[in-house]
Parts: structure tokens; C-alpha cells; sequence
């Protein structure tokens, strides 16, 4: 299996710094075999940058301190870190990147 991660082309919102922690992480865990980072455009809401997609999973609001904890639950685990996923105004988290309201409204 391959996760993918993108991340949200934005390097003032810190986008740059979560893709150098994400890669220490993954590679003091030695997961380069089944994890790749992947850099992307736009991955949709601006309000969530720097954000990325694992396993269909959104997380947004990321910081560099937030890579140990991404990599060792969801990479290392299989566990959706909750805390990280994006959150609908009424607070309600949406992992799944297809459910939240905003890709929703594309099709």
C-alpha cells in the first residue's frame, strides 16, 4: 500500500515546513517503501492551508510539530487523527475528504 500525502502549494502558510517535518518523520519511521509525499496545487479550502490528503483522509491546519503525530498514528497505526481533520462550522469533524462540504458542492 502507498499513501499519499499532497500538500497545499501555499509556502507562506508553512506548507514547505510541514513537508520537511512529514519526510524526517517518515523516514526516521523508515516507512519509505509504502509512503510517498506527493506535491500538489490547490487541495480546496484556503481557510485549512497547509493541508494534506492521506489515505482520503483531510487533515488541515498543520504544523511542523503536527508531522510525529501524523506519521506514527495514522502512517504507523492506521488511526485517524482526529484532532488534525477538517471541521464543518458547527465543529463536527469530516475525515473523509469526499464528505466535506466543500468538494460536496463540486459535483
Amino acid at each position: 500500500m502507498r499513501s499519499k500525502a499532497g500538500r497545499k502549494s501555499v509556502p507562506p502558510s508553512g506548507a514547505l515546513k510541514v513537508k520537511a517535518a512529514l519526510e524526517k518523520e517518515i523516514a526516521d519511521h523508515q516507512l519509505h517503501a509504502r509512503v510517498s509525499i506527493m506535491g500538489t496545487g490547490c487541495l480546496g479550502p484556503c481557510s485549512g492551508s497547509p493541508a494534506i490528503i492521506i489515505d482520503n483522509v483531510f487533515y488541515e491546519n498543520l504544523r511542523p510539530q503536527d508531522a510525529k503525530e501524523l506519521v506514527a498514528e495514522h502512517l504507523g497505526r492506521d488511526r485517524v487523527v482526529e484532532r488534525l481533520t477538517h471541521k464543518r462550522p458547527d465543529g463536527r469533524a469530516v475525515a473523509n475528504a469526499a464528505d466535506m462540504d466543500f468538494f460536496l458542492r463540486q459535483k
